[in-house]
């Protein structure tokens, strides 16, 4: 309710441009007093001493042990069973499949139409990214860029940007606020940023631990959370979709060689 008075010094109503009766303004007193009352018997006492008497000695509460942070609808990745996996019998295409998830991810959340619908499915609550899909950017769409199996950063940014670009003029879609970005040797605090600006990650790491332990190995993977760890010597860990399917939330910590964002 808001209220000024006009000309005629009448109480008028800014919402109607009424004015209001005297009675009226007598009954809104008597409320704005009962409200003052109840703010004045939960007064948070640092906050009142820092604006009235303006020093503060309200010491912040410490970080929760471990406490995760994810990018919004990230059950569309948490929830991915199959993100259109292929088994190939030549090198590893990890960094298509990854690609493919981001396009997934953008168009499933509603964020952005950069791919088809029918690119993926939904059964019994999980996600299913249609092989079609990954075998387009396998098999088609990087032999026509002159692309190598494994890859890095700047090699999936080049997949990408032509994909959203052919998709987009096919189509006839705005490609703007569309930007495709990469780092070299990022810090997990560059990559937990991306995620917290509700970007996913796509991070490829040359000595990247297999699920369950075991040998490491080249790999790429799409973070879309991270789990804050407050202990000495444990930096944050990433929660990332493997690429593998029934692989949707797996934890990993270590130095990157290169990252990939999209923003739409």
């Amino acid at each position: 309710m808001f209220y000024k008075k006009n000309n005629q010094m009448e109480t008028v109503d800014l919402h109607t441009g009424k004015a209001i009766s005297q009675e009226d303004i007598a009954v809104l007193k008597e409320q704005c007093k009962e409200q003052y009352s109840k703010l004045e018997q939960n007064r948070y006492e640092a906050v009142n001493d820092y604006l009235t008497k303006k020093f503060a000695v309200y010491q912040p509460k410490a970080a929760a042990a471990s406490s995760e942070t994810y990018v919004s609808s990230s059950s569309r990745l948490s929830n991915l069973y199959d993100p259109g996996y292929i088994t190939r019998g030549d090198n590893g295409v990890c960094g298509y499949i990854a690609a493919a998830m981001i396009l997934y991810y953008y168009r499933s959340s509603g964020r952005r139409n950069i791919t088809e619908a029918a690119d993926y499915t939904t059964k019994n609550g999980k996600y299913y990214i249609d092989k079609r899909l990954t075998n387009y950017l396998v098999d088609k769409l990087r032999v026509q860029l002159g692309l190598p199996f494994s890859t890095h950063a700047n090699q999936i940014k080049t997949l990408l940007s032509n994909y959203i670009r052919i998709y987009c003029n096919r189509l006839g879609l705005s490609q703007s606020g569309i930007e495709h970005s990469t780092w070299y040797v990022p810090t997990t605090g560059l990559i937990c940023s991306k995620i917290s600006a509700n970007k996913p990650v796509i991070v490829f790491a040359g000595s990247l631990s297999k699920p369950g332990g075991g040998l490491t190995t080249n790999h790429a993977v799409v973070a879309y959370g991270y789990r804050y760890v407050n202990l000495p010597n444990r930096p944050n860990e990433l929660i990332v979709h493997y690429g593998w399917i029934g692989h949707s939330k797996v934890y990993i910590s270590g130095i990157w060689g290169s990252i990939y964002t999209l923003t739409c």
